[in-house]
């Protein structure tokens, strides 16, 4: 892939402005997008990965954006339930 280990990148932003707007998160209420993503491992809940957030950085993330940003990557292909 010549986008490299990012590739992801243009997989996520091929999400639809509709399913962006259904799942919408505010910037900032997540502490770190790509933390979040390095969390994903098939045994963590969303409330676990908030948590595992929430203990790492100094701002709280929503646990709502979480689930958004969740679903935004599973409409992207990049993540399963």
């Amino acid at each position: 892939m010549a986008d490299g280990y990012r590739g992801w990148q243009r997989v996520l932003a091929a999400v639809s402005d509709e399913a962006r707007e259904e799942f919408a998160y505010e910037p900032g209420s997540i502490a770190s997008t790509g933390e979040l993503q390095l969390l994903i491992d098939g045994r963590r809940s969303a409330l676990d990965i908030k948590h595992a957030l929430d203990a790492q950085y100094p701002n709280t993330s929503d646990l709502q954006a979480v689930l958004n940003y969740l679903e935004i990557l599973e409409l992207a292909g990049l993540i399963e339930k």
